[in-house]
């Protein structure tokens, strides 16, 4: 297991701290609870990984000022400060930090997932009037990386829980973004009652029948140009296989994005415990709106040799199959290999609606180190666990380059085919919406070349 990434601050660059820059890009304000503001801007060749050495040229920031009546917070709320950036550019090569800085000049929130995600989102409960300064800080960026800011004041609540990562409970570090709270959007209930999580499988797409430069997870980015062969090293050889066998090489693999947005109230998490008696179980934590929370075993999570990390397996289903004349299913053809998810707030399909809320369950912390521990843990008190998750309106994304996501079409004829993608199939996951758990996509490959192609089937929906 990899143990988290500690960098130093490069202290002798304080004096361009933007505690106190010269200039904002923009500002606005907001004199009521519903206010909502929008930046556009890009960010070219830089890296500040910490924000106090930001300067003009790196970094950007953003004027805020808070004007509320009195009162306005008598229901509970506060602020959301939302950042985006193309998805295409999701690797570590492209990665904005985002930081809130309050009328004291000190931070006051932020999102700074250290890598793979193309987005990041913040709260602040409660804010005080005054000047905000909103900053984005690419940690590290070569070439150019457009993005998007929204900021808004709304109604939702914020719970301290008593999960803790590494034991520390809320942590300082710049670089580790963690924080042992829990949000919710909207008003509390009169009563305590389960926040759900509602999984939706977004329809698949950007197919590709080629690869990368990369060898593991790791490395592989999108910034490479897609190349020939078709399948990695290790998949041809199956060097990275969980369960090595007899099966023939694989020489075609048909690659995809793959989605799955949680368009629930509540978040969806998994946690894993290697010191438990049964370390390969996956346990889903459902939430209550007072922070509370149960266990319910929904799976299997296992060490993933491809991809270096825990994944929760047994929580969906992928099939090629053929098309019947009135575009219905027939005949499953191929299958990806057995492989699971590392789930974590990646993208943010809800970025500028209601739905919009901060981020939670961000690299790192996640299913590459068993660091977050519980005294109040309803099965194994402060033990050390895995956790993975994705947040309410957040959406996890496999991007087609990344190795051992792929269906072996090595044996299979050229032509038209669905490929469906089912999650909760089995009901273990409690979620609000089970009818929504499908999604497929028509796609027609003849040789190296591949493309979708229409109309939808009646197997699922894109939501």
């Amino acid at each position: 297991m990899i143990s988290l990434l500690r960098l130093p601050l490069i202290l002798s660059l304080g004096a361009l701290a933007l505690t106190s820059p010269a200039r904002a890009e923009g500002g606005t304000t907001f004199d009521s609870v519903g206010d909502r503001a929008r930046w556009s801007d890009k960010v070219s060749n830089a890296a500040a990984p910490d924000p106090s050495v930001c300067t003009q040229v790196t970094c950007r920031s953003y004027d805020l000022e808070l004007r509320l009546p009195r009162g306005a917070w008598s229901q509970p709320g506060g602020l959301l400060v939302s950042l985006r950036w193309p998805t295409e550019q999701q690797d570590a090569g492209y990665d904005l930090d985002l930081y809130l800085y309050g009328p004291s000049g000190s931070v006051v929130a932020k999102a700074n997932s250290i890598a793979y995600a193309s987005a990041e989102g913040l709260w602040l409960q409660s804010p005080e009037n005054g000047r905000y300064r909103i900053v984005i800080a690419p940690r590290d960026v070569v070439g150019t990386s457009p993005f998007d800011v929204f900021a808004t004041a709304k109604r939702g609540w914020s719970i301290r829980t008593t999960s803790s990562l590494l034991g520390a409970g809320e942590l300082t570090d710049p670089l580790t973004s963690y924080v042992s709270r829990l949000t919710f959007l909207g008003r509390p209930p009169n009563t305590p009652r389960s926040m759900v999580p509602d999984l939706v499988p977004e329809r698949p797409d950007n197919f590709h029948i080629e690869t990368t430069a990369a060898a593991s997870f790791y490395v592989a980015t999108m910034r490479v140009p897609a190349h020939q062969p078709s399948c990695y090293p290790q998949e041809i050889t199956g060097l990275t296989a969980d369960e090595p066998g007899t099966q023939e090489p694989v020489l075609r693999c048909l690659r995809w994005d793959m989605v799955i947005h949680n368009a629930g109230p509540g978040p969806f998490e998994i946690r894993a415990y290697p010191q438990s008696e049964t370390p390969t179980d996956a346990y889903q934590a459902i939430y209550s709106s007072d922070g509370s929370y149960v266990l319910r075993r929904v799976g299997d999570a296992r060490f993933s040799s491809a991809h270096g990390h825990v994944h929760a397996r047994g929580l969906d289903e992928i099939g090629l199959w053929t098309v019947r004349s009135d575009g219905s299913p027939g005949r499953l053809v191929g299958e990806p290999p057995e492989k699971g998810m590392c789930h974590l707030d990646l993208i943010n399909p809800s970025f500028g609606t209601p739905a919009d809320g901060p981020a939670r369950y961000v690299y790192p912390s996640t299913c590459d180190a068993e660091d977050n521990r519980d005294p109040k843990d309803p099965l194994y008190p402060d033990e050390p666990y895995f956790r993975m998750g994705t947040s309410s309106g957040w959406a996890d994304i496999y991007p087609w380059h990344i190795p051992d996501q792929y269906i072996d079409i090595t044996n299979v004829p050229d032509g038209r085919y669905l490929l469906i993608h089912r999650v909760n199939v089995a009901g273990a996951i409690q979620e609000a919406d089970h009818t929504n758990n499908a999604a497929s996509a028509c796609v027609e490959f003849h040789d190296t070349t591949v493309r979708a192609c229409g109309p939808r089937s009646r197997a699922g929906r894109k939501r």
